[in-house]
Formats: C-alpha cells, structure tokens, sequence
C-alpha cells in the first residue's frame, strides 16, 4: 500500500519543521512507498522508500512551483497505485487538487493545529474526508469531520532528566512574539522575591513586529530592574533544547489560547514540570492541574503557581514530573502516530 504526503518542508535544520523527517520514516514503517511533495526537501535523513518532490530549489518561483505540483501529482496517480493521502500542515496543496483525489476514491486525512483560520482551511476541510489536529481546541472551524488524536513526539531522541536537582533556569522556549505573550511571563517572574532561577528565553524574533516586541520586553526588564536575572538566547534545533529542558526547574508558555504548543509536551518528555494557560493541556496535567495551569493572562496567579513550585518538597516535586511524563508519553509519542492515523482511515 502506497501513501501520498503533502506537507511544507523536510528540513533537518529548520527549527520549527525538524520533526517531519520523523514523522515520514515513522510512517514510512507501514507503508511500501510514501510520495511526498513539498516545498523544499532534505532527503538525506529519509528512509529508502520516502520519495520526495519538492517545488522550490534555490530559487523561490511561486508560477513554477505550481507548474511542478501538477506534474508530481498526476505523475504520482497515474504511475502508482495511491489508496491514501495524508495533508500535514499544508492545506494549500489539498485545495490544489481540486477534489481529483476524491474522485479517485482515495481517503485523505488533513493534519492542522494553529488557530488562523484562513479561506484556503475552509476549503481544504470541505475536500478532506477527515481532519485531525492535536487538540478539540488547536483547530479554528468547527466541524464533525474533526477528530483530536494529539501530536507525535520522538521521545527517544529527548534526554529524559527527572532528579536534576541543580536547576538553573525558569525557561520560555519559542519565537518571540506578542502571540507568546513573554511579556506577561517576564512581569510575573519580577514579581518573585526569591530570584533562585534565572530567566532565559529561548528564541529568534522574524518579522518587524516580533523585533519591535522584543524591545518592549527588554524594557520591561530594564523597568523591573532585573536585567541581571534574564538572559535571552537565539533558538536552538528542537532536539538541542533537551539540555536546556533538563536545567530548567520549569517551562512556562503563556501562549494564547488555541495552540497545542509543542514546546510544552517536548519538555514534560524531558521531565521538565511545565506551567500553561492552556486548558487544553487540562488532561495532561491530571491530577496536578492546581499546580500547572495559570488564569490567562492573570501575571499575579502565575507568580503564585511560580512561587507554589519552587516551595514544594522534591518528592511531590518528582511525582509531578512522572505523571507529566507518563501522560504525554501515552498520548503523543510518536511511536503510536501510524495507529493512531489508521484508526482514522478506517473510519472513511
């Protein structure tokens, strides 16, 4: 059985899509050939049997990249026999085809997990048979067609550390933006009597919004006069953070509502205790949410969980750390993704 991937890049070097190569030489486990285009592809770290199509060589040509997404296409369907297409992140390419894989009665799943809600999301949904996303809350259109099956992790490349017991860093790990909400972390930490762990952001700014905001935060630290206590660093490769994860008493994410943050799971593998404002992460947290979810936007109540943990006692302290890495484990390793798909396909 063949299986056709549509999805944004395969980059072994790329921060925020590392993970990909992953999930394709996961899948390419049940598979006897996976057909992937993409953007732009690294087959190096590939499997044998994952053959990559990408549209952009050194180049970005937006009119030859569509020119080249037809002639994969058709080339793939006509020379192989395709019963599967999985869509990650890139509903674009499944609008794209214009319903020619439903016609050719072949079930498609698409994979989103952001909350833009964009029109070429709207019509992607409407052409897949199925959609799956991290979360009931990490994708923005309310449809029957959804089905939350979590994220897949490789755990087995993340160092797990749960008696560390010379902690250096409170940290915050993602691109620094107003939707990150660091500002709010960074008021809350101020507000600590107690400075026994330095505050370090993890992250790169892109756009000039994101620059502009990052000078807002280095205001900020300059106001509560704790420069001495915050350090910021550029972003590292995913599986890099491991180390970080392991010197930090604690995660936080204040990240707005309706993202799944993967930055979140990745440390709780590394038996990091996080803090969120995100209910979704409610079950994961059981039964330790009173310790881990702060009140949106609410910088004293996240100062009060700070405070809270950084008083608890080691052995409830590791308790927490066990149940957070036993509950991610089970609902996102990446290990259970082909299962996890296949139960889905069954159901179209």
């Amino acid at each position: 059985m063949n299986i056709l991937v549509f999805n944004l890049a395969i980059d072994s070097k790329d921060s925020a899509l590392s993970f990909t190569t992953d999930w394709l030489n996961e899948i390419a486990k049940k598979y006897e050939t996976v057909f992937v285009i993409t953007l732009r592809g690294d087959m190096k770290n590939t499997s044998k049997n994952v053959k990559t199509f990408k549209l952009y060589n050194e180049v970005k040509n937006k009119p030859l990249a569509i020119i080249r997404f037809y002639y994969y296409l058709f080339m793939i369907l006509f020379n192989h026999k395709i019963s599967r297409c999985f869509c990650h992140m890139n509903p674009l390419f499944l609008v794209l085809t214009f319903g020619i894989l439903k016609i050719l009665k072949i079930k498609t799943i698409l994979w989103y997990t952001h909350p833009a809600l964009t029109f070429k999301l709207l019509i992607a949904t409407l052409i897949t048979d199925k959609v799956v996303s991290a979360s009931q809350f990490s994708f923005p259109i309310k449809t029957n067609k959804l089905i939350p099956i979590g994220h897949g992790i490789d755990s087995s490349r993340l160092n797990q550390s749960f008696e560390n017991k010379n902690y250096k860093y409170i940290s915050v790990v993602g691109r620094i933006s107003e939707v990150k909400n660091i500002d709010l972390i960074i008021r809350a930490y101020s507000k600590l009597k107690k400075k026994k762990y330095k505050l370090i952001i993890i992250g790169d700014t892109i756009t000039r919004e994101d620059s502009n905001y990052k000078k807002e935060l280095v205001k900020i630290i300059s106001e509560t006069n704790i420069q001495k206590f915050v350090e910021f660093k550029e972003s590292l490769k995913r599986y890099e953070l491991s180390k970080f994860y392991n010197n930090s008493f604690c995660l936080v994410s204040a990240t707005k509502f309706g993202s799944f943050d993967k930055v979140v799971l990745e440390a709780m593998i590394c038996g990091t205790i996080t803090l969120s404002n995100n209910i979704a992460f409610k079950d994961l947290y059981s039964p330790f949410e009173r310790y881990c979810i702060f009140e949106y936007n609410n910088e004293i109540d996240l100062t009060e969980k700070l405070k809270k943990l950084i008083e608890l006692d080691p052995k409830k302290l590791s308790n927490i750390k066990k149940a957070l890495y036993d509950n991610t484990i089970t609902n996102h390793s990446l290990t259970t993704i082909n299962s996890r798909l296949e139960s889905i396909f069954r159901l179209i």
